[in-house]
């Protein structure tokens, strides 16, 4: 498989996939994040944004089960329609995108990812690892936003609707939230756009 692939998605495009991540049609995914100690490859998804989901399909060594795991980053990435391993155009944690990685750029070089002002239909919502509330960072695509928005009213974050791929236990990964979870962060996290081509 080609890695590093860009298609260059327009934020409704990018809002549109989220909302087919989250709908009946796609398949239930479910959470997977590769800690220091796992014996198995990182089966997070998110490799390829030309595939029909942004879901790894594997199976332990001898099992039958076959997994369909992603991390949130993996389907914010798939979303976005990039690879979340960006060795040519990303010059930080070599080519890999993540939460801590993405606001990090974009505060910086911006070359590939900008910060926003506001919540916008079809960009991302990221928090960095460590923040209020966030032992690791985490990301979801926006795909609805108030009339009316003020970061520091909780019931704005409250009416931004987000999809997300995130630990859930038993139940589906990949489903329709909101931006409450991302209000205690908000001082470290923020709004964020794909730039890539």
């Amino acid at each position: 498989m080609t890695r590093g692939i860009v298609l260059g998605l327009t934020l409704a495009q990018v809002a549109a996939r989220a909302r087919y991540l989250a709908s009946p049609q796609c398949v239930a995914g479910y959470y997977r994040l590769n800690g220091e100690k796992d014996k198995l490859p990182p089966y997070n998804g998110g490799k390829d944004p030309t595939a029909a989901d942004p879901f790894d399909r594997w199976k332990k060594p001898g099992g039958k089960t076959t997994n369909i795991t992603a991390d949130c980053i993996g389907g914010a990435s798939w979303c976005g329609g990039f690879d979340r391993l960006q060795e040519k155009r990303f010059d930080l944690y070599d080519g890999w995108v993540n939460t801590d990685s993405m606001l990090m750029h974009a505060r910086g070089k911006a070359s590939c990812f900008v910060l926003l002002d506001k919540p916008t239909t079809g960009a991302f919502i990221v928090c960095p690892s460590k923040s209020p509330g966030h032992k690791v960072g985490h990301i979801g695509v926006i795909v609805e936003v108030p009339a009316e928005w003020d970061a520091e009213i909780a019931e704005c974050w409250r009416l931004v609707k987000v999809v997300d791929v995130a630990s859930r236990g038993a139940s589906r990964a990949n489903v329709e939230t909101t931006a409450a979870g991302w209000y205690q962060a908000r001082k470290l996290g923020g709004f964020v756009r794909s730039v890539m081509t």
